[in-house]
């Protein structure tokens, strides 16, 4: 069955279509992506995997078609920044 995976950074996209087997979990995607070695870094932090913009677990088997997402996490909490946007003077 064919999957896709995407993992994108601020200046870099990693999308690859996977052919896996029946049964095959999104652990095993991201094995058989080799994404881990595109991006190392990711191997030193955690994250979340997803499918369709819905988190799941590395154990969920997947289905024909799934977009496999890896979230990486983020650098700032969307609500500070808008705190601090409001803070600053409008011309």
């Amino acid at each position: 069955m064919k999957v896709d995976l995407v993992y994108i950074e601020a200046d870099k996209e990693f999308i690859v279509s996977l052919d896996m087997a029946s049964g095959a979990t999104v652990d095993e995607a991201v094995e058989q992506s080799r994404v881990l070695h595109q991006f190392p870094s990711l191997q030193t932090v955690d994250y979340q995997l997803g499918i369709f913009s819905k988190e799941v677990s590395a154990e969920t088997c997947l289905q024909p078609n799934d977009r496999v997402e890896i979230y990486r996490q983020l650098v700032l909490d969307p609500m500070e920044v808008r705190r601090q946007r409001a803070k600053v003077p409008r011309a």
